[in-house]
């Protein structure tokens, strides 16, 4: 097992861009096992539910930090 590292998920029901730092395990080169810690159904809906396995790309945030972001389901 590696190290958790964090993995930003988007919150599709917003009306503006949320995205939710999650720590996630490294299974490959950019593709990511989503956790759990943290996750609340009844307060927020994640884009990738917990435990998904997602392929994972770098985004410049607004506020000018870099980071790993899902981006879709791993070989789906």
């Amino acid at each position: 097992m590696t190290d958790p590292c964090l993995v930003y998920v988007r919150l599709p029901d917003e009306l503006v861009d949320v995205w939710v730092p999650v720590e996630a395990e490294l299974v490959a080169a950019g593709v990511y096992r989503l956790g759990s810690k943290g996750y609340d159904a009844e307060l927020e809906r994640w884009e990738f539910p917990p435990s998904s396995i997602v392929s994972c790309k770098k985004m410049k945030f607004e506020d000018g930090t870099v980071g790993m972001v899902a981006v879709a389901l791993a070989g789906g």
